[in-house]
């Protein structure tokens, strides 16, 4: 017997321990808000470790009637009803459960409250746009109010502050206004619900959240065309309000990102390589930064920047650099040895004409005046460019520019000798004199010349010769200068020649016999006393000429043999 009596007892101990073990039921009710008749369905949620035998509701601390099960549906009048309150109304509602162990009936503990609004006002719907903004972006709160209903204006509560702020139904707020409404600094989420009075107040609308970043940087590059071997600065510029920890590239076309430096550099092949391409190519890209103390917070993104990679520019050589019409000069279009060229380009600034050719060219002096509408004498400026296979309509960056000069046509002008005696002959003795004279071919119109060549000849009397030779000068040879050696005195009438360090005239050099010399040229005596001996070396006149004549000139030399009795003896 007393061992029965024991056995009840452990027995009731152990269920009176799994009863203290009941956990917290939760209720739930869905929707939470509605309008007289609607309805919403209530919910009371137990542990799924236990066996429960019924659930029991309170409605505004009214139990409502004995249900089995743990699923309530009412109509907002029935709760209006049993919690004794009129339109509009809040009703809270909590509940619990019952587990029956053997004889024993258990029940749990009460579950959270929760609340039920009653309104015949239906709810307005809340848009914001755009729902990401800077502090100095702008965003709208549309507070969305069913059309049976007329308000002035709609309450706007703002990360559950109260009171509500009174706007209009639609409103516009920056990110700054917002923030100081919430007393806070960027970033920050704010949250925003929105409700309008009638009769009374509707219920609150749905909830929204706005997240407010900080500025953008602003991303500069300089220059934003460049070559492979070129560098390019960028600038990711952030706000002075912020307190920057790191800046980061952002690469659009691979979206790969890279910490760099706020003013950083790099080269077209680095950017190459970043994007996984060759020239020529563009390069998209953005920065951002983080913030000190913000942990893994981001910056928006600035503004996209392009960077224009271009293949390296040829180099243009000309040979030669001065040419005449008829002479012609090879143009060479180097490219870069990494480039797969399709055509090169002659490309001529004035005018601004462009001519396809081949990378190593030929072209006239003709050909060029031509082209660049001019006559000679002239000067061309030319650069070259040239296009790549598969590349479309590329063109490569310009060359430098080459001056190519080009001269009026000339003659080459050779040495004119004069053979003169060398041997100290008496005078009455018989003389000869040999006279090359250089026959000269002109290629255009210049300045003819006489030259006045003297010769000695016997006794008193002394023959005079004059040569007219056509002596075809370029523009450039007119500082040639025409210099005589020292003179014996010579009787008779003067001559005129040209005096030493004296430039040849422009127009005819005349022979002069009495009156005065032009200026430029020089008074000689044709008569000396009759008592002085004559030098035979005098009056040699010779021409410095700077190049020496062609090969093919040599020939041109024609030999004239002039004889003088000499007849008067002294």
């Amino acid at each position: 017997m007393a061992r029965h009596l024991l056995l009840i007892i452990l027995f009731y101990s152990f269920q009176e321990i799994n009863l203290q073990d009941l956990s917290q039921p939760k209720v739930t009710v869905s929707p939470p808000m509605i309008t007289e008749t609607d309805s919403v369905t209530l919910t009371c949620q137990t542990p799924p470790s236990v066996i429960v035998s019924q659930c029991d509701f309170y409605i505004a601390n009214q139990k409502a009637s004995k249900d089995v099960s743990c699923v309530l549906t009412l109509t907002g009048t029935e709760l209006l009803k049993m919690a004794h309150v009129t339109l509009p109304a809040e009703v809270e509602v909590r509940c619990f459960y019952t587990v029956q162990i053997g004889a024993i009936n258990s029940m749990s503990a009460d579950s959270d409250t929760t609340t039920i609004t009653v309104n015949n006002l239906l709810p307005p719907q809340l848009r914001v746009n755009p729902p990401v903004i800077t502090e100095t972006d702008s965003v709208t709160l549309n507070c969305q109010i069913p059309s049976s209903v007329s308000v002035t204006g709609c309450y706007f509560r703002i990360f559950r502050e109260k009171p509500a702020k009174l706007f209009s139904c639609l409103k516009t707020l920056t990110g700054n206004e917002l923030l100081s409404l919430m007393r806070k600094s960027s970033p920050a989420s704010v949250e925003v619900t929105c409700f309008y009075l009638s009769s009374h107040q509707s219920p609150e609308s749905n909830m929204s959240s706005i997240t407010i970043h900080s500025p953008p940087p602003e991303l500069s590059v300089n220059p934003p065309v460049i070559t492979e071997t070129d560098s390019v600065t960028l600038t990711c510029q952030t706000p002075s309000s912020v307190l920057v920890a790191e800046c980061f590239l952002n690469f659009i076309s691979t979206k790969t990102a890279k910490e760099v430096s706020c003013l950083h550099t790099m080269t077209g092949t680095e950017l190459l390589s970043m994007t996984h391409q060759s020239s020529p190519a563009e390069v998209a890209v953005t920065c951002y930064y983080t913030l000190k103390n913000k942990g893994q917070y981001r910056s928006p993104q600035s503004k996209a920047i392009h960077i224009s990679i271009q293949t390296p520019p040829p180099e243009l050589t000309v040979n030669p650099p001065v040419i005449t019409e008829t002479d012609s000069v090879t143009l060479t279009c180097q490219t870069h040895s990494s480039v797969s060229v399709a055509e090169c380009f002659l490309y001529f600034t004035s005018p601004k004409t462009a001519k396809e050719v081949s990378c190593l060219h030929t072209m006239t002096g003709t050909e060029l005046l031509s082209m660049t509408h001019q006559s000679s004498p002239a000067e061309v400026e030319v650069t070259c460019y040239h296009t790549l296979k598969n590349k479309g309509q590329y063109r490569s960056p310009q060359s430098k520019v080459i001056h190519i000069s080009i001269q009026s046509p000339h003659e080459r002008i050779t040495t004119i000798t004069q053979i003169m005696p060398t041997s100290s002959d008496t005078i009455g003795s018989s003389t000869s004199a040999l006279l090359p004279v250089t026959t000269l071919k002109p290629t255009s119109q210049l300045s003819k010349w006489k030259l006045l060549v003297a010769a000695p000849a016997c006794g008193a009397t002394v023959g005079i010769i004059v040569l007219g030779v056509a002596l075809v000068c370029a523009k450039r040879r007119s500082g040639k200068r025409f210099h005589n050696r020292s003179q014996a005195n010579v009787t008779g009438d003067f001559v005129c020649m040209i005096d030493r360090g004296q430039s040849l005239p422009a127009g005819n050099a005349e022979m002069y016999t009495g009156g005065d010399c032009p200026a430029g040229f020089k008074q000689l005596n044709r008569r000396g006393p009759q008592n002085e001996d004559v030098n035979p070396d005098i009056y040699h006149v010779y021409s410095t000429i700077l190049e020496e004549p062609a090969a093919s000139d040599q020939k041109d030399f024609t030999y004239s043999t002039i004889q003088t009795q000499c007849n008067t003896t002294f």
